[in-house]
């Protein structure tokens, strides 16, 4: 399951907590036996084909196991069904484990080249063309949210005469955005790294 990019983790656990809870549900899931989920990671490597997510915090895994002999279709369709009508700020992909190198039934399309709204626009297109085959599911793209991003230019001039250097002002710059680590705090025998960070 993805939630929006940059998601913090405790709202990946309580969606997978809603989720796992769906699926004790008797009633709801006969043919489940027993499932394991991972709140911003893929957990082990514990099937040869399925390679492992980068651990995220918005991203998580479930692994479930239904009753011998029945069609996992069946499960599957179901929880692809709550997915979409309880969960609608999760993207869920419901997949059956394969064995060989690829996955059968995937469709990849690839668009390169410099301009990010053209690309966009490309993503788009492809999506709604993709939706409207019959049978297609799980359409997505790799976008993520947008960044904001901002470019700084320095008159050096104005800089010297505020009595400050550039590498002065672009570390400034780095604590306001992203913070700095000025000390470290020990315990036992981790060491934790204390950061600053400019407050808006």
């Amino acid at each position: 399951i993805d939630l929006p990019a940059g998601s913090d983790i405790e709202d990946t656990r309580a969606a997978m907590e809603s989720i796992n809870e769906w699926l004790g549900d008797k009633e709801a899931n006969p043919d489940v036996d027993n499932w394991v989920s991972y709140a911003g990671t893929a957990g082990p490597r514990f099937y040869i084909t399925l390679a492992p997510f980068d651990p995220v915090p918005y991203r998580g895994l479930i692994m479930v196991n239904t009753t011998p002999g029945i069609d996992p279709g069946i499960p599957m369709r179901r929880m692809a069904d709550y997915l979409q009508a309880s969960r609608p700020e999760v993207r869920g992909e419901v997949k059956q484990l394969w064995l060989g190198s690829q996955e059968p039934g995937t469709v990849l399309v690839n668009f390169r080249g410099p301009d990010p709204k053209v690309l966009k626009g490309l993503s788009i297109q492809a999506r709604d063309i993709m939706n409207a085959v019959p049978g297609a599911l799980f359409v997505k793209d790799d976008w993520r949210n947008l960044t904001p991003k901002f470019r700084v230019t320095l008159d050096p001039e104005r800089v010297q005469r505020a009595g400050l250097t550039m590498g002065t002002v672009a570390k400034m710059l780095a604590i306001g955005v992203s913070g700095a680590e000025v000390s470290a705090m020990v315990e036992g025998d981790r060491s934790v790294p204390i950061v600053a960070r400019l407050s808006s």
